[in-house]
């Protein structure tokens, strides 16, 4: 139970509200919703050292902003008297309070009668009740006729009367596209409070949708799935069950298989999910990603030891993520986290191992050199102590080359760019095959060449740019159904690892500019690298 909740029974006795503390379990009802930019936060009604005593009290319900006076309503009518609003039952500014709160999140929704979900209020002051509808039936939206680009038939474009952030697209009677992604479900914080909820009342700018464990209902078209799908949920929300594949794979495991379910959808897929979400404060990440870690690792304590956003005994997956192709040019690193690690880039990043097995990706340490040395002290979020050392790899190292076609003015000309062994650094023109020496791609970190040879354009000192990539993992060839692990020399699809360079600020150090992805038995390039030992800014 959460330490606080809103008493908001017996409106017609009491119509105010106010904050009771908890000693005993109870029924609740929580709420999920944006607070808004600044000028939304700033005067929202909030429960403070100054004022929580007063808030003990009463609370004038009129007082509060419109999302929180509709949730008081919907409480109400199904005859709930408490529900959790994190503005009020958390007191803003006391960190040892909020940090009580905060860590045990996952337990505040996921024991929850059922979480509201205001997924079409923008702020809260916009409310959700009247959103943008009172009623939602067929009748209340026209149809356009919609020529898509390449098609030769039209498909239909449905819009509401009431504004255009009601529309969706119908092809052959089918819906398949809703304009707009919620804001919402675009908010770090709010990730976790959709991802643990038993049951979801969800208020959208289209209707209300109703989406458990065992159901999804709608009022009317566009169906469940198609709104989850449109605003990106319905692949998070599917990871909270086994698939009928997993709960195959898992019936068939010996009794000392230690593999679990947190391995087999694995950690990787939340990194997915989780980072393209937005945060006010970006140094929150640990913070809004904590309870749903925590669920995690409930039933694996091997995977305790973590550091912002990742395990150290997965660090051999963890560490391989790559920003998504066709990312924002202007994303940038973020100066409040380590190189090292997917929470120091200011967008949405993809790691290569999601799913599968727990054969699928080598133990590093059995077919090469890599290895962590030393691992970061955090505190319970996964946040690293100001006295925490920094991490430090071994593994074995060689270098890369990409042709000076794909730079211009010290920028990479796209993320995702070809990489050659060194053979073609003594080649000339004429005797370049280009695929012959292809060895893999680099994906870097961002768009500029994060090195100080931003004159490379106008002054190139060859026709390559040679970066050292440290190697981490390898990834096993599947032959027919089954997955050979037998660590022979051909038996594997592809090598992962990192891109290297040396720190700008701190000599001695290295930071992470990169993800390197090898070709088919590309991992035989690396056999005659060097073991180095580096630490990661």
């Amino acid at each position: 139970m959460p330490r606080r909740l809103l008493l908001v029974s017996s409106a017609d006795i009491f119509p105010d509200i106010r904050v009771v503390r908890i000693s005993t379990a109870t029924q609740y009802i929580a709420l999920s919703y944006c607070w808004g930019g600044s000028a939304e936060a700033s005067t929202q009604t909030k429960s403070m050292q100054a004022t929580i005593a007063d808030h003990e009290r009463r609370i004038q319900l009129k007082s509060l902003p419109k999302t929180i006076q509709d949730a008081v309503a919907v409480t109400r009518e199904l005859g709930i008297d408490y529900i959790w609003v994190d503005a009020l039952c958390i007191i803003q500014d006391d960190e040892d309070d909020r940090n009580h709160e905060i860590a045990r999140m996952g337990a505040i929704y996921a024991n929850a009668y059922v979480t509201l979900s205001a997924s079409g209020a923008i702020h809260c002051a916009e409310g959700f009740l009247e959103l943008p509808l009172t009623e939602y039936r067929d009748s209340d939206f026209f149809e356009i006729p919609l020529l898509l680009p390449g098609e030769s038939k039209p498909c239909f474009a449905k819009a509401s009367p009431e504004g255009m952030r009601n529309v969706w697209v119908k092809e052959n009677g089918d819906s398949f596209w809703f304009q707009n992604r919620e804001l919402l479900h675009t908010r770090g914080w709010t990730f976790q409070e959709t991802f643990l909820s038993p049951r979801l009342l969800m208020y959208t700018s289209l209707q209300p949708y109703w989406v458990c464990r065992e159901a999804f209902w709608s009022c009317g078209d566009p169906g469940p799935m198609e709104y989850l799908q449109s605003v990106f949920l319905k692949d998070m929300l599917e990871l909270r069950e086994l698939s009928p594949r997993q709960q195959s794979y898992m019936s068939n495991l010996p009794t000392n298989d230690p593999a679990t379910p947190a391995e087999l959808w694995r950690w990787g897929t939340i990194i997915h999910w989780f980072s393209s979400r937005q945060l006010t404060l970006v140094e929150d990440k640990p913070l809004a990603l904590h309870a749903v870690r925590e669920t995690f690792t409930e039933n694996d304590h091997g995977l305790q030891e973590y550091a912002l956003g990742l395990f150290r005994s997965t660090a051999y997956m963890d560490l391989l993520w790559h920003t998504r192709y066709g990312a924002d040019p202007q994303s940038k690193r973020l100066a409040q986290f380590p190189s090292w690690t997917w929470m120091s880039f200011d967008g949405g990043v993809m790691c290569p191992f999601k799913y599968g097995d727990a054969h699928e990706v080598s133990m590093p340490e059995q077919h090469h050199a890599f290895e962590i040395l030393q691992w970061p002290t955090c505190d319970q979020f996964g946040r690293m102590l100001s006295s925490s050392p920094p991490l430090q790899l071994k593994g074995l190292i060689k270098e890369v080359a990409i042709p000076h076609q794909f730079w211009k003015d010290g920028c990479a000309s796209a993320q995702d760019m070809p990489c050659f062994s060194l053979r073609v650094l003594g080649l000339r023109d004429e005797e370049w095959e280009g695929d012959e020496d292809r060895i893999g791609h680099v994906t870097f970190d961002q768009y500029r060449m994060p090195s100080s040879n931003d004159d490379f354009e106008e002054n190139p000192p060859s026709r390559y740019k040679t970066l050292q990539v440290l190697l981490v993992t390898l990834q096993n060839k599947r032959i027919g159904s089954d997955t050979d692990i037998s660590g022979g020399g051909n038996h594997f699809e592809a090598c992962y690892g990192l891109v290297i360079a040396p720190g700008l600020m701190s000599g001695g150090r290295h930071r992470r500019i990169g993800f390197y992805k090898g070709e088919s038995n590309s991992h035989t390039y690396f056999e005659d690298g060097v073991i180095c030992e580096y630490v990661l800014d």
